[in-house]
């Protein structure tokens, strides 16, 4: 026979794909920097980006490289004092600040490596020129 606390057990309902996905991005959401209130704090190299993919767009566009539909669902609208981007546009611009962000890295790094590898050859050097490396030939 049920207790009657087991009786007024509430069933543990399993998370949906969905849930998950939402507790996951709240999750990621925590790491980000908080949003800054002043707007003009932002940098100038996001518009230059957003008006760099807007000219991307625009090009494809004029070489037939988007569908009349694919572009409709790039567009932005203005609805009163409301200007907006469409979703696909803003995962689009999304992508590009992704690629951007990895190239500037990419290059930080490879700018830092050549500065790093720059500095051991004058080492090499000073240390060959003092007499204290036999054979260079390596």
């Amino acid at each position: 026979m049920k207790s009657k606390k087991e009786d007024t057990k509430v069933p543990v309902k399993e998370l949906s794909w969905y849930d998950k996905l939402r507790i996951s991005q709240k999750e990621l959401a925590k790491t980000l920097t908080p949003v800054s209130t002043n707007l003009k704090a932002y940098s100038s190299q996001f518009g230059n980006l957003k008006m760099a993919v807007l000219d991307r767009i625009e090009m494809d566009t004029l070489e037939n490289k988007l569908t009349k539909e694919e572009l409709k669902d790039l567009e932005t609208f203005r609805s009163g004092e409301k200007f907006g981007f469409k979703e696909n546009l803003v995962n689009l611009l999304m992508t590009y600040a992704y690629e951007a962000g990895k190239n500037s890295n990419k290059n930080s790094f490879n700018a830092r490596i050549k500065e790093m590898n720059d500095g051991f050859e004058k080492m090499k050097n000073i240390l060959d020129d003092m007499g204290y490396i036999d054979n260079t030939e390596y």
